[in-house]
């Protein structure tokens, strides 16, 4: 046997025993044991040996975000922030639910009070920018009515209102572009732009936000934090800027927000709205979420006082598979009717269902591909507010 013969020889059995080891480390019942071992080091705190076993259940197990929540966790018990804000980063890539994400962000921020400013990282350690593109088809781009014709009361006399094509729905295929960053130091920050075309309409819609939240004295066994949001969208002739002040409150695995929202809207009133939500992450698998508010004009407007109640949940069906499904149904009610001339004493009190769901690929250590979809559907007294529609689109994101 010649010596390059030897060497492929044992290179392939080197191979072929590498990829029987790796098997054999993910088979179940190793897991099992991998599993018990990280409870043990978990009870006795063991952070060291409780993360050794861990980083081989992730590996296993790459998809796993409650995974990635607990490394973080045992990371900053065991001070080591570099490890902490990359497994952040990777949660903030693989769509980490928002109020989960705020939760960990003041895991971060006490465990960075409580370092010398000798020890801090680099300012740009935590930092996370994220650019997307996507293309995609909505059914209904307009929001437009369901119904080609509605009825309608002319001062008392029934007629039939022929709708034009804008009053329709529309369907049109669109593209998006967005740049969104984010930081997490004790005074955390995020920022985001996109602008999306809408092909068949010739429309742009172009958005912009930019938040800033730090974590403010608060009872024991509580973690609190202030938040103020600016966000802006421009949509053909119609623009609106919005600033919100919120007061988060978070103990266990749930989070309660006092919302105190202005708006500001080119073609509307100006109004005030207060809102109260409450979310609660039961397993790492569901999410449910509920809240309520009231949205009050400054000025008249259409249907005057708007108060709105709304359900939702997040459920990761496969714990091991980055699939996500979301389900909302939003109640709106208005004091007044909405146009009396037209439709007499009718509200336009409206009922949303939604759902949506997502599924992402991971492409390498900096690039995913997400597949959404999702079904909506509006239902009113009044036709015209009568509206259905669904969409999907592939985005591409890239952590730069």
């Amino acid at each position: 046997m010649t010596q390059s013969t030897t060497l492929t020889t044992v290179f392939l059995l080197s191979v072929l025993c590498s990829t029987q080891l790796s098997a054999a480390t993910c088979d179940a019942d190793n897991l099992h044991r991998v599993q018990q071992q990280y409870q043990h080091a978990q009870q006795a705190s063991q952070w060291g040996k409780a993360r050794a076993a861990l980083r081989i259940l992730s590996r296993c197990q790459p998809a796993r975000g409650d995974l990635r929540i607990e490394r973080l966790r045992l990371a900053l018990l065991e001070q080591d922030m570099e490890a902490a804000y990359r497994h952040r980063r990777w949660l903030a890539e693989h769509d980490v639910p928002p109020a989960l994400a705020r939760l960990i962000d003041t895991w971060l921020a006490a465990a960075e009070a409580k370092r010398t400013p000798a020890t801090h990282p680099a300012q740009t350690d935590n930092l996370s920018v994220l650019l997307t593109l996507s293309h995609g088809y909505d059914s209904n781009a307009n929001d437009g009515s369901r119904h080609d014709s509605i009825p309608i009361q002319l001062n008392g006399l029934p007629l039939r209102w022929t709708l034009d094509s804008n009053s329709q729905a529309q369907a049109s295929t669109f593209s998006e572009l967005g740049l969104h960053a984010r930081a997490s130091h004790r005074i955390g920050w995020a920022a985001g732009l996109s602008a999306k075309h809408y092909t068949a309409l010739k429309e742009d819609d172009i958005s912009a936000y930019a938040l800033l939240s730090a974590p403010i004295p608060c009872p024991a066994g509580l973690s609190c934090q202030v938040q103020g949001l600016l966000n802006a969208q421009q949509q053909d002739e119609q623009e609106q800027v919005q600033f919100q002040l919120s007061l988060d409150t978070r103990w266990s695995q749930q989070q309660l927000r006092l919302n105190l929202r202005h708006s500001h809207e080119r073609t509307a009133a100006d109004s005030r709205a207060l809102g109260l939500q409450w979310h609660g992450q039961f397993t790492p698998k569901l999410s449910i979420y509920a809240g309520l508010e009231t949205d009050q004009p400054l000025d008249r407007r259409a249907g005057d006082t708007r108060h709105s109640i709304h359900i939702g949940t997040r459920i990761r069906p496969l714990a091991a598979q980055p699939l996500q499904l979301n389900l909302l149904h939003l109640r709106e009610y208005e004091s007044e009717p909405y146009s009396p001339v037209f439709w007499g004493d009718k509200k336009r009190d409206r009922r949303l269902h939604r759902v949506t769901t997502s599924y992402t690929w991971p492409l390498g250590k900096q690039l995913s591909l997400r597949l959404e979809a999702g079904w909506r559907r509006t239902n009113s007294d009044i036709e015209l507010f009568q509206q259905h529609g669904w969409n999907t689109s592939l985005k591409l994101m890239g952590a730069l």
